[in-house]
């Protein structure tokens, strides 16, 4: 799914942008500041990136594969001789019959030879940002994920315990917020999802 040339792989293992240190996760520390801090925000994602210095990959890069994205937007960096995507654009699945739109903004760790493993203590890292447990509705594959809400003030409120009806009504109104974590196809992956029905 996550398949980039190597030519590309090449370019971005010269360019990398510095990381604010939250975590012990470099890969956490991306998402926070790519994707978590601007809760899913696509434009301040790819803004974020751009100061970075992240090369722009054209979605054509990835007309091949499996991608599930429209209006997908790459940026590729490194972080500790490894390969970093940010990811963003727009996601439609179809749920219990019904049709779900997400935005999402994500960071993707690409396996690469001789890099460091990215994928180590990200689960944890993540978890003690977030400040909450994995929702269990909020699973797919290999991956698991977190609900929240968003109060007046920006906080995150955990849906965690909350009903299958609480959930649908959140993303009714547009206000749940999922975060998303695993590994596919060798690649970690950190997700943040707004859906909406």
């Amino acid at each position: 799914m996550f398949r980039i040339a190597a030519a590309a792989a090449a370019l971005v293992l010269c360019a990398s942008g510095a990381a604010q240190a939250q975590t012990a996760s470099p890969l956490v520390n991306h998402f926070v500041r790519m994707c978590g801090a601007a809760n899913g925000d696509a434009t301040k994602a790819l803004a974020e990136a751009d100061r970075a210095e992240w090369i722009a990959i054209p979605a054509s890069a990835f007309a091949d594969t499996e991608m599930p994205f429209t209006n997908l937007n790459v940026r590729m960096g490194s972080a500790d001789d490894s390969l970093i995507m940010l990811m963003v654009g727009d996601l439609e699945e179809v749920v219990d019959g019904m049709t779900m739109h997400m935005k999402a903004c994500g960071v993707v760790a690409v396996p690469v030879e001789d890099g460091v493993d990215l994928s180590r203590g990200v689960q944890s890292e993540l978890q003690s940002w977030l400040g909450m447990k994995p929702h269990p509705m909020v699973r797919r594959d290999d991956m698991i994920g977190y609900a929240f809400t968003l109060d007046e003030n920006g906080s995150r409120r955990s849906l965690e315990g909350r009903s299958e009806a609480a959930m649908t009504q959140a993303a009714m109104t547009g206000r749940l917020n999922m975060i998303m974590v695993g590994v596919e196809e060798g690649s970690t992956l950190l997700f943040y999802a707004v859906p909406s029905l």
